[in-house]
């Protein structure tokens, strides 16, 4: 799955969209998440969100 909120701009516009949808079924899979830069944690809010509206148990999160 890969995301974007800053386009070809050095600042987040705010607004998380998909680039890319995953590709393989990960339902029972441990899913490790990581995001390239960690500002706002707008776009990993996001993705956290968008995981689990799949159903994907998403349990014990770890943000580092």
């Amino acid at each position: 799955m890969t995301t974007s909120s800053y386009g070809h701009s050095e600042e987040s516009s705010g607004n998380v969209k998909v680039v890319h949808e995953i590709a393989d079924n990960i339902e029972g899979f441990d899913v490790l998440v990581v995001d390239d830069i960690v500002d706002t944690g707008i776009t990993m809010k996001f993705v956290m969100e968008y995981l689990k509206n799949i159903i994907l148990q998403v349990s014990n999160p770890v943000f580092s």
